[in-house]
């Protein structure tokens, strides 16, 4: 996986925010997952969460999968995710 330049901070609190109201009101994580991504206009965003989903999809935890996304997903989102 190359580096990539981090996700502006505002884009990642609309991310999470949609994600959070999403599970809140009873979308799965997976579907959650995906509409945040095709609600983003960055194709590498699109591409990372794709495979972050299938990460999920086959047995990885939401948290072990988001750490591989540091430009998505900094540390201090993970500590939050794990709690």
């Amino acid at each position: 996986m190359r580096l990539r330049r981090a996700v502006s901070r505002p884009i990642q609190a609309e991310m999470l925010y949609n994600i959070a109201l999403m599970l809140r009101s009873g979308v799965s994580m997976i579907d959650a997952l995906q509409e945040a991504a095709a609600s983003t206009d960055s194709k590498e965003i699109k591409k990372d969460m794709s495979h972050l989903i299938i990460s999920i999809q086959g047995g990885t935890s939401f948290s072990e999968s988001a750490v591989q996304y540091p430009h998505i997903f900094p540390k201090s989102i993970i500590h939050l995710i794990r709690i």
